[in-house]
């Protein structure tokens, strides 16, 4: 993506704790946040209890493509235009969230930018929604909207502002219930590290719940570039999480066979589960269970 994000700025100058109970399938959870940022020496911090939200996996299941970042150029066209595929071709209605790219001002920009390149690969129903924040995230003609579509996409950015900002909103509840209804969730950088049950907030400097549409996972956006460097503390610290490592220009999509999951584009995707490591490129469908060290 065009510009600076929030990942691309922030400094990660410590980590110290990082843990957490997983949940039981087909539970999704937004909960609150670990330590107040601004802090001395931010550390990782057990998040407190989740206030639980009961999301029924239906069987008209939509797909999740989850991103690396350097969105909207070169070679992530092949996951996205897979994306376009499974959602019925290039009459599928597409609705942009540009909401982790708010608080730099840079979200009406960034919109556009994802607009024009979806409209490159074909599309002819794009829309930039104005969700930016937490009451924009409860407006009824944008959970209208959501209703309707068959690809959500939310832009990368700054992933602390984002979860808070679609965390028990009304519009968080419609892409759910899209999902189950067939649509698909795609992010990019930002906006795929909060589908996970954890993301870390690098402005922050601390991990966090996330929205948890992929249960016992962390993602590592941009891990070809800077975020490779967050895996050696990382997957020590959480030896029971599944971190997932996604190169920029880079996508994974579970369209493979059995509901795997599928690399697409530039680089490849990198799994680290404590001491192990694995590493899929295009052609070698995978799953996230690496057995426990």
């Amino acid at each position: 993506m065009a510009g600076k994000t929030g990942l691309e700025i922030a400094l990660i100058e410590k980590i110290s704790k990082f843990g957490g109970a997983f949940r039981k399938p087909g539970i999704i959870c937004c909960g609150p946040q670990g330590i107040g940022p601004g802090r001395a020496s931010p550390r990782f911090k057990t998040p407190r209890p989740f206030k639980q939200i009961i999301f029924s996996l239906g069987s008209a299941m939509g797909y999740i493509l989850l991103e690396g970042g350097a969105e909207f150029g070169g070679k992530m066209a092949e996951p996205d235009r897979r994306a376009l595929e499974l959602a019925g071709g290039a009459g599928a209605r597409v609705s942009i969230i540009p909401a982790a790219a708010a608080p730099d001002n840079n979200h009406s920009r960034a919109g556009k930018n994802g607009k024009k390149w979806f409209q490159s690969l074909g599309a002819t129903h794009v829309a930039v929604l104005p969700l930016i924040d937490k009451i924009s995230a409860n407006d009824p003609a944008i959970v209208s909207d959501l209703n309707q579509v068959q690809i959500i996409y939310m832009l990368g950015g700054f992933p602390g502002y984002l979860e808070k900002t679609l965390c028990q909103s009304a519009a968080w509840q419609a892409m759910l219930a899209a999902f189950n209804a067939g649509a698909i969730i795609a992010g990019s950088s930002a906006g795929a590290m909060v589908l996970c049950e954890y993301y870390f907030d690098p402005s922050a400097g601390k991990v966090d719940p996330g929205l948890g549409l992929i249960e016992g996972a962390c993602i590592i956006p941009h891990h070809d570039t800077f975020g490779k460097s967050w895996a050696g503390s990382l997957k020590r610290l959480s030896p029971e999480t599944v971190l997932i490592g996604i190169d920029e220009q880079t996508g994974m999509l579970n369209d493979g066979p059995g509901g795997k999951w599928q690399v697409y584009g530039k680089g490849g995707v990198t799994l680290y589960k404590g001491k192990l490591k694995k590493r899929f490129t295009t052609g070698n469908p995978f799953d996230l269970s690496i057995p426990n060290p």
